[in-house]
């Protein structure tokens, strides 16, 4: 809601906005953020990668961001690890990252955690040891 204020006022007092630009002045921003030490643009350009294919590439940069609490970070890597997506598959570890962004105020997260947990037979393996830190683990 901020930033589509924020762009009504640039419009509206005739300011140049930047809807125009190209995916590399996309890219090209977000680069000099992350230079900066800007961990949205720091997610972006590791997405980008992703969405381009390198999704084996990217779990190391989302995991550094997802120990940050970077909440789509978090997400991109449950979602991964419950698909197989650049990482081995392991609902385990996805249990754990869902878990963790439900801690963090994530209903989106806690409702997906939900099903997954509703979806595991009673006394199975897996959702109590999710709460397990994956660094423990090996990939």
């Amino acid at each position: 809601m901020r930033l589509a204020f924020c762009l009504f006022l640039l419009v509206a007092s005739g300011c140049e906005t930047q809807r125009d630009w190209t995916q590399e002045d996309w890219i090209s921003h977000w680069e000099q953020q992350a230079e900066r030490g800007d961990r949205d643009a720091k997610f972006r350009l590791a997405f980008e990668r992703f969405v381009d294919g390198d999704t084996a590439g990217v779990a190391d940069e989302f995991e550094a961001l997802a120990r940050e609490d970077n909440l789509d970070a978090i997400g991109m890597l449950a979602y991964m690890y419950r698909d197989g997506d650049g990482v081995e598959q392991d609902y385990e570890r996805s249990a754990y990252w869902l878990e963790r962004a439900a801690r963090l105020g994530s209903e989106r997260h806690a409702r997906d955690l939900a099903a997954y947990r509703a979806r595991s037979a009673p006394g199975a393996s897996g959702v109590n040891e999710a709460r397990t830190a994956p660094e423990a683990q090996t990939r």
